[in-house]
């Protein structure tokens, strides 16, 4: 197992497979977990793959969004940094892509957002000149702006660093640890922008007492908290190290640390009602499901109930009403399914026995109704090749119609028409059927899917070069 690491941990050689839709809604089966008695339970249920699967990605919430930037993903070849961004809803259960990052993306970027508009993102595992391998730094600093969809470059880090963090505290980013390009040294370095007041030179802060790299990190009472993480670029010196950062004292605090070392943390980390989170990971020797909460108030640590699956270099963030959301990561290559976890609710008391009532025969609702899946953000090779389909549920056998459509900024034209049956359960369609072509522009597109008599439903599909 450590030898199959160490040649992962270098190459992380993603399966090249053909990305496939997600059935949404009855198809999702609830997979519930406990944890024992000092653990907080909770339900874990499958959410809609990503389009494209990636690892070691760099993600934020900002408006109950998960917004996922870059890594490696399954149809790039190793080890090459994808440009590829994402939002997830989790009340739609629907992926939608952003616009491609700069410079060919990034991967093992520290990222925050300042909670309003803004995502900053700095250092990183980079593209080469030509794109097609990686380098292990970089100084570049990047802003994403959330409501225009744009990027804008930021002040340069003083240095190169990858696998690093970055937190925003008060209008301030703050990039700590990480390794240097060479990956012969861990940086203890501590560098802050003031964002608010406008500045444009990052500045020393207090160093780090423990330098490290793939930790993770997190703000909690306007304090920085990193945890875990590893020496140079051995999984096998997986930290379990938990350090707090003052930035009114521009001092450094050590607190207990977590009951088990782990690494490659750095996109798994998070806060929820007040605690801080480390999902899955990497142990000094194996992939873990573990799921640790610690607590600031008590400087106590708590096991939750263990994911589904072991993976690493995942993506785990907190949303709304006290659930979060994991993707993505790799048990051996980069994945895009997920879990939504919801506390499960109060035990409820018993009510007295009553006779059962006889059944009544179900009601077939009266029109169909179609659930949806995701559609991925395809090539134009894809299309050529029928390889991109639309899958689909349907309550009742009966006829969909679909219309295409390619939209600019201005406005959309419609592409193509076309009417099918389709069985009653899951069915699929490939766009290029619908679309009567061999191949379609770049653009984007949307379809409308009606079945007889029932609701219409609009995908956006997105169509790369």
């Amino acid at each position: 197992m450590r030898r199959w690491w160490q040649r992962f941990n270098r190459r992380r050689l993603p399966e090249v497979v053909l990305a496939v839709v997600a059935i949404l809604g009855a198809a999702l089966v609830p997979l519930t977990l406990t944890a024992g008695a000092a653990g907080s339970p909770y339900t874990y249920s499958p959410i809609a793959s990503m389009p494209i699967g990636t690892t070691e990605a760099q993600s934020v919430v900002l408006h109950d969004k998960v917004y996922v930037f870059g890594g490696f993903d399954v149809q790039k070849a190793c080890c090459t940094p994808t440009d590829r961004a994402w939002t997830y809803a989790a009340a739609t259960n629907v992926w939608t892509a952003l616009p491609p990052m700069p410079n060919h993306g990034i991967s093992h970027a520290g990222i925050d957002s300042d909670g309003s508009r803004y995502i900053y993102y700095a250092g990183g595992y980079a593209p080469d000149s030509a794109a097609t391998n990686q380098v292990y730094g970089t100084t570049d600093v990047w802003r994403f702006d959330t409501t225009s969809g744009g990027y804008a470059r930021m002040p340069s880090l003083p240095q190169a660093r990858a696998a690093g963090g970055l937190a925003y505290v008060a209008g301030r980013l703050y990039y700590f640890g990480g390794a240097n390009l060479p990956r012969t040294q861990d940086s203890p370095d501590v560098w802050k922008l003031d964002v608010a007041a406008g500045s444009t030179t990052w500045v020393g802060a207090a160093a780090m007492p423990d330098p490290r790299n793939h930790l993770g990190w997190a703000v909690i009472g306007g304090r920085i908290y990193t945890v875990g993480g590893q020496r140079l670029n051995d999984s096998r010196t997986a930290q379990a190290e938990l350090d707090r950062y003052d930035p009114t004292t521009d001092s450094w605090t050590r607190l207990t640390g977590m009951p088990v070392a782990r690494s490659h943390v750095m996109d798994a980390t998070f806060v929820l009602d007040g605690r801080l989170v480390v999902a899955s990971g990497w142990t000094a020797t194996s992939v873990s499901a573990a799921v640790t909460a610690y607590d600031p108030r008590t400087d106590t640590w708590q096991s939750w109930p263990d994911l589904p699956q072991a993976r690493t270099s995942a993506t785990a963030k907190s949303i709304s009403a006290g659930r979060f959301v994991f993707c993505c990561g790799s048990a051996g290559s980069s994945s895009s399914t997920g879990w939504l976890a919801v506390p499960r609710s109060a035990p409820v008391t018993p009510q007295p026995t009553t006779p059962p009532v006889p059944r009544q025969p179900t009601q077939r609702p009266a029109t169909a109704v179609l659930t949806h899946g995701a559609v991925h953000p395809s090539t134009v090779q894809a299309v050529r090749v029928g390889r991109v389909s639309v899958s689909f549920r349907l309550n009742r056998a009966g006829r969909v119609s679909t219309v295409l459509r390619r939209c600019l900024p201005a406005r959309c034209t419609v592409v193509a028409r076309a009417i099918f049956a389709a069985p009653s359960g899951p069915s699929h369609v490939s766009l290029r059927a619908i679309a009567h072509r061999r191949t379609l522009p770049p653009a984007h597109y949307r379809l409308t899917l009606t079945p007889a008599g029932g609701r219409a439903t609009t995908l956006r599909i997105v169509i790369l070069p």
